[in-house]
């Protein structure tokens, strides 16, 4: 059985609406079958139909476009539909470093040969994806956002089920999940630095405050 966790963040609608990343208005659809976007020579960048509530994994291997697509939906999470949409790459960077604490949709996903089982619901947000290290330490079930309500339970047999309510169960080894996670957090820490590249391109005087912020709000550098 293959067994994976990536650590992901959900495009919504309203990255649409995030200039200056990654220019979707105008973008035309395409029927490219990629699980990715493909960016292309050109000035209008295609995308996947359906993009509505796709996942996005952090990850060292994303192109400039999926980069910026991942900071649109960091950019434009939370803002009421009616707020001023800002005009620079500078100043919704500056507007990301001005909240208390940043938060966007996302969170772990998990699949199975392929399949994905687990993935983030409503309101589940990327910051709370080390509650899964956390519950194999002992600590409560992590919470992967509203309905349906995932379900992370440990077994008598010492194994621990995932799913959803209402749904079939998949039993997988904590040490198997551990080692997934820990994955994850390589992941992350690959991420990290394509992140750093990109922003020393398109906001090179906030690039080190960005980074920062982004690696403690949301959880992408190990507090270890």
């Amino acid at each position: 059985m293959e067994f994976a966790c990536h650590a992901v963040v959900v495009r919504s609608d309203a990255v649409s609406q995030a200039w200056p990343w990654p220019h979707w208005i105008g973008a035309s659809p395409t029927e490219e079958r990629r699980a990715d976007f493909v960016a292309q020579s050109t000035s209008i960048h295609p995308y996947r139909r359906g993009e509505f509530l796709r996942t996005i994994a952090l990850t060292g291997a994303l192109d400039r476009l999926e980069v910026g697509t991942v900071m649109a939906a960091i950019a434009a999470y939370g803002r009421a539909d009616d707020d001023e949409v800002e005009a620079s790459a500078a100043a919704a960077v500056r507007r990301i470093l001005d909240c208390e604490q940043v938060i966007v949709g996302g969170g772990i996903e998990v699949s199975v040969d392929g399949e994905v089982v687990v993935t983030p619901q409503c309101c589940g947000g990327l910051e709370q994806w080390r509650e899964w290290l956390e519950f194999l330490d002992g600590g409560p079930e992590p919470w992967g956002g509203h309905g349906p309500m995932l379900r992370v339970t440990r077994m008598g047999s010492g194994a621990i089920a995932l799913g959803y309510e209402d749904s079939t169960e998949r039993l997988v080894a904590p040490e198997r999940l551990r080692a997934a996670l820990e994955a994850v957090e390589a992941e992350l820490a690959a991420f990290t630095a394509l992140l750093a590249g990109w922003a020393e391109v398109h906001v090179p005087g906030l690039a080190d405050a960005l980074v920062d912020k982004l690696g403690h709000d949301l959880a992408l550098r190990s507090p270890r």
